[in-house]
């Protein structure tokens, strides 16, 4: 993906400005605290339907000012693009890509530079060895978990390229081919898409503020929102255990997700609205179920959970080799 130029009117420090990128490296230069950060910052905004730094979209708004607006011109696989951001001091906003609304973020999130390849065998949970176009490339698999039933000998794979010339590996593994499924197996995408899909409005209607990585009693939850009630905890697991059009969590013993559950059933005896959400990573799949043979300890937590007053919800999404978007809900048989 190419960007031809960002334009930004009530941007943080900015009223109105332009700037367009040449076809060669391009620096940003200047005096500190004069919004180099800032144009970085609405880059970033556009790859990931979010701000890296800001705890809500107002933050966004300048100073004193009711709206912030931001267009990006970019060319991706010889088309090209104009994605404009709007967003309010109220916390509404509008996101469109060629005048076409986007009601759900998550459909800003790509993978950039994917390319295809088979995969051949995994030394340990960090690496993989994989055959890109005839040369065997070691690369780094983005999910530490086993993962037995989808990497499989001549498993078509898709990978993502690293952006640091100076790592180890040039290429992520990010989705694996199962029989006629896509599957994503990114462990950070589900909290990813989460945030986005929670941003678009898509989960709650009024959520007002988003805090990540909240801290409730001895845990660490994924995300703390704000609504007209008050706060809702959230705590988001990714699936991609698939057992004849069912899906299972986990798939690995993971006392951390009870101590999340756990967390989550306290807080809803306490009057605090909690959701255990789990975002699966494939879609066409029929109901979720705790995997009580793998981790019956779990399970136990779940329904102690769900007994307790937690929402146990489950969010299927739709794959392509370079992006992931929530796009369904499915049953949750405890």
């Amino acid at each position: 993906m190419k960007v031809k130029s960002l334009s930004v009117v009530n941007f943080r420090n900015y009223v109105g400005d332009e700037i367009k990128f040449c076809d060669d490296t391009n620096v940003i230069y200047g005096n500190n605290a004069q919004g180099k950060t800032n144009l970085l910052e609405a880059i970033y905004l556009f790859s990931h339907g979010k701000s890296h730094r800001a705890k809500s979209d107002t933050e966004l708004c300048g100073f004193g000012k009711d709206f912030a607006k931001l267009m990006l011109e970019f060319a991706d696989k010889d088309r090209d693009y104009r994605a404009v951001f709007h967003v309010e001091a109220n916390g509404k906003k509008r996101v469109k890509i060629n005048n076409v609304p986007i009601t759900k973020l998550s459909m800003l999130m790509r993978y950039l530079n994917v390319v295809k390849g088979r995969f051949i065998r995994r030394p340990n949970r960090f690496i993989a060895h994989v055959d890109i176009g005839g040369k065997v490339e070691t690369v780094h698999v983005k999910n530490t978990g086993r993962c037995r039933e989808l990497l499989t000998p001549d498993a078509e794979v898709y990978l993502a390229a690293g952006l640091n010339p100076a790592r180890r590996t040039a290429y992520d593994l990010i989705a694996v081919k199962k029989g006629h499924r896509l599957i994503n197996m990114d462990s950070q995408a589900p909290n990813k898409v989460f945030d986005e899909w929670v941003r678009g409005g898509g989960f709650l209607p009024e959520v007002t503020s988003i805090w990540p990585e909240y801290t409730v009693g001895q845990s660490r939850l994924d995300f703390a929102l704000q609504t007209e009630k008050g706060f809702h905890y959230v705590e988001v697991k990714g699936v991609t255990l698939e057992v004849e059009g069912a899906v299972y969590f986990p798939d690995a013993p993971t006392e951390r997700g009870v101590k999340h559950v756990n967390e989550l059933r306290r807080a809803a005896e306490a009057g605090i609205d909690a959701t255990a959400a789990f975002v699966v990573q494939m879609e066409q799949v029929k109901f979720l179920s705790p995997n009580d043979v793998t981790h019956p300890a779990f399970g136990e937590a779940l329904r102690a959970a769900k007994a307790a007053g937690v929402n146990v919800r489950a969010f299927t999404c739709h794959v392509e080799p370079d992006s992931l978007e929530i796009c369904g809900e499915i049953p949750v048989l405890l």
